[in-house]
């Protein structure tokens, strides 16, 4: 598997989320109680943008904001039913998030 350089970090503290593209598709990338996590921007249910999505402390989840599922941000696990978002590992290194990339 290979690593892919993403946004500063500095920049990503600052925004709390941004959009990357990777290909065809985006990576949504979030700063939340000092870490960092990186989902595929886009809801499984139907597809929908998480860009805007609700981070929710106590159940430490983001909402989609089209129907509400929630998901886990350590695994991606949907909170209703067997649905998960696609994950992407993520590493600190030369003040850039990393993102790790199926294959290679």
């Amino acid at each position: 598997m290979d690593w892919t350089p993403t946004v500063r970090l500095s920049r990503l503290q600052r925004e709390q989320r941004c959009i990357w593209p990777l290909g065809d598709n985006e990576v949504l990338l979030l700063w939340y109680a000092e870490s960092v996590y990186a989902f595929e921007n886009r809801c499984p249910h139907q597809g929908f943008a998480l860009e805007n999505s609700v981070l929710d402390a106590a159940e430490h989840s983001l909402s989609c904001p089209l129907h509400q599922w929630r998901f886990r941000l350590g695994t991606g696990q949907c909170l209703h039913n067997q649905s998960a978002l696609k994950v992407y590992e993520t590493r600190l290194q030369d003040q850039r998030v990393w993102i790790r990339l199926p294959g290679g």
